[in-house]
């Protein structure tokens, strides 16, 4: 699921993911369509955003950590 890969651009992004290796970020509406676009064209994205996401907790940053830095930055 291609969305699950897309999220609109928030400066703490950058601090929980890899924005163009985790997932991909847009600013804007002409950005969105680019990235939706992209992700519907690029045989394979999806799948590798979605393996650099699950591996890079486990490899940098316990999830909980980062689910705890996750909930001081909304709250």
């Amino acid at each position: 699921m291609w969305w699950r890969r897309l999220t609109e651009f928030r400066p703490v992004l950058p601090d929980l993911f890899d924005v163009g290796g985790e997932v991909l970020a847009y600013h804007d509406f002409d950005e969105l369509l680019d990235q939706v676009t992209r992700l519907l064209n690029e045989p394979g994205l999806t799948e590798r955003l979605g393996d650099a996401a699950r591996s890079a907790p486990i490899s940098t940053i316990p999830y909980e950590k980062r689910l705890i830095t996750i909930l001081e930055k909304i709250s």
